[in-house]
């Protein structure tokens, strides 16, 4: 049925990401066990062998400290945000003739003070309205990223990258959730519950072991 070859087709390419992921996978691995101080098998049965040390020197989980701290800090600072937006040079509000009067039909707009309304006039607000809109805009991803809890998400990306070399984050993706709001009826006078559905965009970390990306992917 069809139903049984797209299954077919998924756990084919399942298997064959998990195929092409495996020197990814080693490199995870070991980096982890230099991360927590431990000896494959092969080492350590060398080692018991012929009767050596086992002490290890946990430099690797020093400098994935270092970095984790360092990068983090950077990234979010407790002074300033880690993105910035600016209105483009020309915003699509611009009006052609810079130097000529604004007229509509017969009337000639002016200003307070009597002269006359030149479209470099209009050129400056435009800016000014482009502006406004780029830190509303500003604010609100702002706000959203807060609340998809982006800073801790990111951080814990951050720490996986020091430890494995590997740290994903998942997103944006948008997310439908229902909030429940209230509102007072003008005929009933009573209290009211409304339920509507608000799309907002959610970030999330991904651990790198449950990851497995098309290795085939040229782009």
């Amino acid at each position: 049925s069809a139903l049984s070859k797209l299954a077919q087709s998924l756990e084919n390419r399942l298997s064959m990401a998990i195929a092409d992921r495996y020197m990814d996978e080693r490199r995870m691995a070991d980096a982890l066990m230099d991360y927590n101080g431990l000896y494959d098998q092969k080492k350590l049965k060398e080692m018991n062998d012929n009767g050596r040390s086992k002490v290890f020197v946990k430099l690797s989980r020093m400098k994935a400290n270092v970095a984790d701290s360092q990068i983090t800090d950077i990234l979010f600072s407790t002074t300033e945000v880690n993105f910035d937006m600016k209105p483009t040079p020309v915003p699509d509000l611009v009006v052609d003739g810079p130097d000529q009067p604004i007229v509509i039909g017969a009337r000639t707009f002016k200003k307070p003070d009597g002269t006359v309304v030149t479209g470099k006039d209009l050129n400056l607000r435009a800016g000014e309205m482009a502006q406004e809109a780029c830190d509303k805009m500003f604010r609100q991803i702002k706000d959203q990223l807060v609340e998809c809890n982006y800073e801790a998400e990111a951080r814990r990306a951050i720490r996986d990258a020091c430890k494995i070399g590997t740290g994903v984050l998942k997103g944006p993706v948008v997310k439908a959730e229902q909030r429940r709001t209230f509102t007072k009826n003008p005929t009933t006078g009573k209290q009211e519950t409304i339920y509507e559905t608000v799309y907002t965009p959610v970030t999330t970390y991904v651990f790198a072991g449950d990851f497995f990306p098309d290795m085939s992917a040229s782009r």
